[in-house]
């Protein structure tokens, strides 16, 4: 059976934050913008 998962995650500070995304065993590198909130579908 497939599954989908969104993550949700806001940036309210006037920088760019990168940041990993980690799912078992899987990691990714994800910038978001200043002042955005940004949904990551899986």
């Amino acid at each position: 059976m497939n599954k989908t998962v969104a993550t949700i995650v806001m940036n309210k500070t006037d920088k760019e934050i990168a940041y990993n995304l980690t799912l078992d065993s899987e990691k990714t590198a994800v910038k978001i913008p200043s002042h955005v909130i940004q949904t990551l579908v899986y």
